[in-house]
């Protein structure tokens, strides 16, 4: 009886020991492992970390890889090994000795036994799991290999034993500067509008001396393409006419309307080599419906009032990007001036839509 006691009271004693370090101690961790504590501050790995000054994101901190995968597995294992396992293997201690102890006071040889067989699987446990734990850790380095760790900045083997270092990617953390507001579509359009008509009104070759036969509502008067293009070298918006208007007061500005720049370039280029007068753009009696009160047709005379100036000029606006169309007196189009162009019908102007 006495010799169980020898063995069974220093075997109690270590277990209520490792009880106190892992349970009661202030900090378990470093109270049962000291300086070397193998217990990362947590399971999952510190990665993808965005970096904030304020309410500003400045960048990210690291960048998860396959190395911070493998180091989460890790992890799992020493917190399985350092922390779980010595609990278990206390409990399993505790049992297995208070049987002896129990046993020795009691004179029961049988709980004796079953005590101690608690103790030696205790122990070839222990074996075990350090085994396994080894081999996978062994693995673990294998498939990380020197990608996976680094010391010193130097990717040289399998790092320290049961801990992996991941060499996160360099990432700035500094933000570009921020972009300049994007300009509005309609600013881009009225700045590059107002150049063309600038150059389109010094173009001696460009006629707009057409009075108009509208009259604007608020001055009374007339208007016609001189004002349009006036108006568009200014970045203001056009006065547009109503069908109908002819001598009526019915034109006004429209700031919802803007003269097609694709139009004004057409007739910018073509006035660079040919002659022409512009009688209409946003103003006139025109169809209800006309492109003119859009600000996406415009109204052309060659010097020679032939048939041939007729059609060499619509020919000119047609490569421009226009679908130019030869429009008789009584406000008909064709398609040219020459062969679709009835004999009975009068040429009035070229009619040229954006």
């Amino acid at each position: 009886m006495k010799r169980g006691l020898y063995v069974t009271l220093p075997i109690f004693a270590i277990t209520l020991i490792a009880v106190f370090m892992l349970f009661l101690a202030p900090h378990p961790a470093l109270a049962a492992f000291g300086p070397f504590n193998p217990l990362p501050e947590q399971i999952v790995p510190k990665c993808n970390l965005t970096l904030r000054s304020g309410d500003q994101i400045t960048g990210l901190g690291t960048i998860c890889t396959f190395c911070n995968f493998l180091e989460l597995i890790q992890n799992i294992l020493n917190y399985i090994w350092w922390l779980i396992t010595p609990i278990v293997i206390v409990i399993a201690l505790i049992w297995g000795g208070a049987l002896m102890f129990i046993s020795s006071t009691q004179g029961n040889v049988t709980q004796a036994q079953r005590g101690k067989k608690i103790i030696f699987n205790t122990l070839i446990g222990f074996v075990l799991v350090f085994g396994a734990w080894l081999i996978v850790d062994t693995i673990i380095k294998i498939l990380g290999g020197k990608m996976a760790v680094s010391v010193d900045g130097v990717r040289d083997g399998f790092g320290p034993w049961n801990k992996i270092t991941c060499v996160a990617p360099v990432v700035s953390t500094t933000l570009p500067p921020p972009l300049p507001p994007p300009i509005p579509p309609e600013v881009i359009t009225t700045t590059g509008s107002a150049a063309i008509c600038r150059a389109i009104r010094s173009n001696s070759r460009i006629d707009l001396s057409e009075p108009g036969d509208c009259k604007e509502y608020l001055s009374g008067e007339k208007v016609g393409a001189k004002r349009t293009i006036d108006d568009c070298a200014s970045s203001q918006s056009p006065i547009v006419c109503q069908a109908g208007c002819k001598d009526k007061a019915v034109c006004q500005r429209e700031p919802s309307i803007t003269v097609n720049p694709r139009m004004l370039g057409a007739i910018d280029s073509v006035g660079q080599t040919t002659s022409f007068k512009v009688t209409s753009i946003t103003t006139g009696a025109h169809l209800p419906l006309s492109n003119h009160y859009t600000g996406n047709a415009v109204d052309v005379i060659p010097p020679q009032r032939t048939t041939d100036g007729y059609e060499g000029l619509r020919q000119k606006f047609q490569s421009a990007g226009g679908s130019a169309l030869c429009e008789a007196k009584s406000g008909k189009t064709y398609q040219n001036c020459t062969n679709s162009f009835p004999a009975s019908e009068t040429i009035s102007h070229i009619h040229i839509n954006f």
